[in-house]
């Protein structure tokens, strides 16, 4: 697995699944996650991952055509909107937030 990062975003490459609960404890302060750098990935994460990296709790996932989210926590379907041409969809589980800015948008 490669770890690209810039200030608030980090770029993650790997083959496989990313397993964002193994790296909680080494990414603190993280806003983005963008996965379009590589070919179809997998970020595997619990709302707990996203609490660990940020303690505002919110996390923006950039995505690829065919990269993937998989979690096992309860996400319900938050609000949507565009933002610089782009569609953001959000999720919330207790007081985690994800906005997905998916590539098809």
């Amino acid at each position: 697995m490669e770890v690209y990062s810039a200030p608030w975003q980090v770029n993650l490459v790997a083959t496989g699944n990313i397993p964002l609960g193994t790296l909680s404890s080494a990414l603190t302060g993280v806003n983005t996650i963008d996965l379009r750098a590589a070919n179809r990935q997998t970020l595997v994460f619990q709302q707990r991952d996203i609490e660990a990296i940020n303690t505002d709790k919110k996390l923006r996932i950039r995505m690829g055509a065919d990269d993937i989210l998989q979690t096992s926590s309860a996400w319900r379907v938050g609000a949507g909107r565009v933002e610089s041409g782009l569609w953001i969809q959000s999720f919330v589980s207790g007081a985690s937030t994800i906005e997905v800015q998916d590539a098809l948008a």
